[in-house]
């Protein structure tokens, strides 16, 4: 008897502590609104291209090492982020899961030269300084040359 008394005693106790007793209201919180400060969307202006290079461009001296130093960690054959692979020209001109990133003879509508020159590529955690804009004019330059090898 003494311990179906302790089970209901309880079993009041945990009603009325959690309010699941019949007939019990739940008891009402008053939350004051704090009003939260919007963070301010900065939109960084990209400024124009740069203009291509107005000289013939070699891809192996001046192409590829800008790839090399700035590219590579991220998109060479071992380790090809979306897809997409700068080790050999081939590679390149196949593109990624996205497609092709190289119009020849099309520079300012190229994927490439977007990505690098709005700062997208090479990532922040890649560790990889932005394009200059002269490299950016020197990629310009080979693609509207015909990107070739």
């Amino acid at each position: 008897m003494a311990q179906k008394f302790h089970l209901c005693l309880s079993l009041l106790v945990l009603f009325s502590i959690t309010g699941c007793a019949e007939n019990q209201e739940q008891p009402q919180i008053q939350v004051e609104e704090e009003e939260v400060p919007q963070a301010e969307v900065v939109e960084e202006e990209i400024p124009p291209l740069p203009e291509p290079v107005d000289r013939e461009v070699s891809y192996s001296e001046e192409i590829f090492p800008i790839f090399e130093e700035k590219c590579l960690s991220c998109h060479e054959s071992e380790n090809k982020k979306g897809k997409f692979s700068l080790s050999t020209h081939e590679e390149l001109m196949a593109g990624g899961k996205s497609g092709a990133v190289v119009l020849p003879g099309k520079s300012s509508e190229s994927k490439l030269v977007l990505l690098v020159h709005s700062k997208k590529m090479p990532t922040k955690r890649s560790g990889n300084a932005p394009l200059s804009p002269e490299q950016v004019s020197l990629i310009r330059g080979w693609i509207d040359q015909g990107a070739s090898e």
